[in-house]
């Protein structure tokens, strides 16, 4: 059992010499939390979670009335789960599942408050079968699923805010891949994927990949 927590915090203040630039001054702001679980019971049995908070304020100094959206915030949540299970002798069950909350908003730094003016939600979700027919071969054989969804915030006169979906992206396939390592300081691979999307507004296409390589480690 292994936990981890991870925290930084990153402060950045943009200051122009010049004075006909001195409002482009501002702070960026970037706030992260990340704690890791672990938990390896067995060689067969790999549990792995992690969750993270990012928020990113980019603060001008000076406001500019004529501009709508000049000081703004991204915010991020993230969780990932991951699991690997040794099902046969040679043989392995992976599955990733992972979360990626968004949002962009105007930032009024004064008054702690935000306008959200777009939402994003992203998942990717893996499966795979890992057979390992000798030592130093892995043929990894699976399907993915990603998918992203993304809203507006438009407000009225009346300041009611209403929520309309502008987008949605879905790519989805079976993914082959293979890994020889010959010896410890050579590993060749071979990827091969065929993804469908599919795209609001748009006809579904299909996009096909193939990809070889080596890494040499001297």
């Amino acid at each position: 059992l292994k936990a981890e927590l991870l925290a930084s915090v990153n402060l950045y203040h943009m200051v122009y010499i010049f004075g006909e630039r001195s409002a482009d001054n501002n702070w960026n702001r970037i706030f992260l939390l990340r704690p890791i679980l672990e938990y390896q019971p067995s060689e067969t049995f790999r549990l792995f979670q992690s969750f993270e908070v990012l928020a990113n304020y980019v603060d001008y100094d000076f406001e500019d009335i004529n501009v709508t959206t000049r000081s703004f915030v991204f915010r991020k949540f993230a969780m990932t789960d991951s699991l690997r299970l040794k099902v046969l002798p040679h043989t392995w069950l992976l599955l990733d599942y992972r979360l990626q909350l968004e949002e962009n908003g105007q930032l009024y730094w004064d008054a702690w408050s935000e306008r959200i003016i777009s939402t994003r939600t992203n998942q990717w979700i893996h499966g795979y079968w890992r057979y390992e027919p000798r030592p130093g071969i892995e043929i990894n054989a699976g399907y993915t699923i990603y998918k992203r969804d993304e809203w507006r915030h438009n407000t009225d006169a009346l300041g009611v805010t209403r929520i309309e979906r502008a987008a949605r992206y879905i790519s989805q396939g079976p993914i082959l891949r293979v890994n020889y390592f010959p010896k410890r300081s050579l590993h060749v691979f071979v990827d091969a994927t065929r993804y469908k999307v599919s795209v609001t507004n748009q006809e579904d296409y299909y996009i096909n990949n193939i990809e070889f390589g080596f890494r040499w480690f001297f």
